[in-house]
Order: C-alpha cells, then sequence, then structure tokens
C-alpha cells in the first residue's frame, strides 16, 4: 500500500490538472480595435471600474466600454469638463467611484462618473503645493 500511495496522489494530481486545463479552454477573447470605436490602436492602461465598464487610456482620449460600444472622452479646448490632454498613461478608481486619471503632459484629471465632470490639476511654478510635474505616468492608491 506505501508503494501504491505516491502513484495515486500523482494519478489524482494528473487527474486534476487535465480538469483544470479543460475548464480553461471555455475562455473567450475578443479583438477590439479603432474599428469597433476604439479611439487609438495604442493603450496605455486598462482599468475595470465598480460597475463593470472598462477603461482605457490611449494616445488620442479616454475610452469606456460597457460590452458593446465604445464612448470617447477627449479634450475640448477651452471646455473645462473635458480631459486636460489627449495623451493618458495611467488611471486609478478609488473607493468613492471618483477615476484619476494621468497624463503624458497635461497632469492629472479626474472623472466622476456619476457627475460626467472633470477636474484638473496641473504643476504651478508659482506654488510649491501643486504637482510636481505635468507628467504622470504611474499612480497607486495607499
Amino acid at each position: 500500500m506505501k508503494k501504491e500511495l505516491p502513484i495515486l496522489v500523482f494519478l489524482f494530481a494528473a487527474a486534476l490538472t487535465m480538469h483544470l486545463g479543460a475548464v480553461e479552454a471555455n475562455i473567450r477573447c475578443s479583438r477590439y480595435s479603432q474599428e469597433q470605436g476604439l479611439s487609438q490602436s495604442i493603450v496605455e492602461s486598462i482599468m475595470q471600474d465598480k460597475l463593470g465598464f472598462m477603461w482605457f487610456a490611449t494616445e488620442d482620449g479616454l475610452n469606456r466600454f460597457d460590452g458593446y460600444s465604445f464612448r470617447v472622452f477627449r479634450q475640448i479646448p477651452g471646455n473645462p469638463n473635458s480631459p486636460s490632454q489627449n495623451n493618458i498613461d495611467c488611471l486609478l478608481q478609488e473607493k468613492s467611484g471618483l477615476i484619476w486619471i494621468g497624463t503624458f503632459s497635461g497632469g492629472l484629471d479626474t472623472f466622476d462618473p456619476a457627475s460626467g465632470k472633470f477636474q484638473h490639476f496641473s504643476h504651478d511654478p508659482n506654488n510649491p503645493q501643486s504637482l510636481s510635474s505635468n507628467f504622470i505616468r504611474t499612480m497607486i492608491q495607499d
């Protein structure tokens, strides 16, 4: 019996591995590009929000995907209720639901999905309390 135990353990592990492999084979992937509404093919960051929407930071705007179509948020010059820049590098959603948007050289934005409003933060050389740079490459939540 002692000689059979390692063989039984091996056979059980092999069967379990084959079963888990079969489950993974059922994963379905889809490809989305500009033809399906993504604003740009270079995606810098991806995030899923608390409601299940997928957000894509691209070099040509912020993209929200609801599983069917994209909604693109782009800078509109003179409109404070748009992103500060189209070249977006990183995304983070805080516990309250607010989405933080780090841009290539436009500073830091927040977007409130509930109100649809943007707020902007940028480096001001005359204000030591402002951002140290307008280049936001990554963010983490503490």
